[in-house]
């Protein structure tokens, strides 16, 4: 007869000869064995976790390269590289079966840790990656750029100002990289919506700003745990996590609508994405229309 202690004493041995038993293999076995890399990076994911969720990892991984050089294996199943040939190989096409074009496929850990989201220019597969690049292409092209140029000097003019007021003639010291995040998100609500977020504006971060930072340092603890093989454990927090973003899903929904209300055309990044939907609508309706005709 087992007693609960002897059971807890059991559960724990069998835990650390479990990872005994990964760390060997990780350092003896593991087809990546032979890259370098410091010692505990090369036998558990658990510094990678610790690094890329307290916002240190990339700095960490520049340290190493430093010392290991182009290639280091920075967890168990993890390499990084700086060497520029290895860029064609990662993320070039090549021919695969049948002549196709091929891509190595992005890693969801990184990518879509959190499967109920919506597929992005980010994490979008080959063909529809494609679709949306064809999309936003026109609104960064040379010509639509120069077109937004005096929206995003306007921007840029009164980050100018702010920070000059914010300084004191140098007496202060600011957070740039919180006065650029506002810039960007005000000319991005400019060109996309077709009002701004206000930051600047007001010297403060909107809310819906507020709520999407916090979302970025959250994601990063759901993308360590999905590292670590908690997928589980990521889908059942981004679940919760999505009924106390509603409103702020429904705050972007309210803009999309005043945007789509515009009659007239704008020269901004949105408007070459509905000229692009009103060609796939009709596209649909005409392959419909053939398929109709066919049976």
């Amino acid at each position: 007869m087992t007693t609960p202690n002897s059971q807890q004493s059991l559960t724990l041995l069998q835990f650390t000869i479990y990872q005994c038993y990964l760390v060997a293999y990780n350092f003896f076995f593991h087809p990546l064995r032979a890259f370098p890399g410091p010692f505990i990076q090369r036998a558990s994911p658990l510094p990678f976790f610790y690094f890329h969720v307290t916002g240190t990892q990339i700095f960490r991984t520049e340290r190493l390269h430093t010392i290991y050089g182009p290639v280091v294996r920075i967890g168990p199943n993890h390499l990084s590289f700086t060497d520029p040939r290895a860029w064609r190989d990662i993320y070039a096409n090549r021919p695969g079966p049948g002549g196709h074009p091929f891509e190595l496929p992005k890693s969801d850990i990184f990518y879509r840790a959190i499967k109920s989201f919506p597929t992005s220019i980010a994490n979008a597969g080959p063909e529809e990656h494609e679709r949306i690049r064809g999309a936003l292409a026109p609104g960064f092209s040379d010509a639509a750029m120069r077109k937004q140029e005096p929206v995003i000097s306007g921007y840029v003019d009164l980050l100018i100002r702010r920070l000059e007021q914010n300084c004191d003639g140098g007496k202060n010291a600011v957070d740039i990289a919180k006065w650029f995040n506002w810039t960007t998100f005000d000319i991005m609500g400019s060109l996309v919506f077709a009002q701004s977020f206000g930051c600047l504006e007001d010297s403060k971060a909107h809310p819906w700003v507020s709520a999407v930072m916090s979302f970025v340092k959250d994601s990063s603890k759901l993308t360590g745990l999905s590292y670590l093989g908690f997928h589980t454990i990521v889908g059942v927090l981004s679940s919760v996590g999505m009924r106390y973003t509603a409103k702020y899903q429904a705050y972007v929904a309210k803009m999309l609508e005043s945007r789509l209300a515009v009659k007239s055309e704008r020269d901004d990044l949105f408007e070459s994405l509905l000229q692009k939907r009103k060609e796939w609508v009709r596209l649909s309706s005409l392959c419909l229309t053939r398929r109709e005709t066919l049976f």
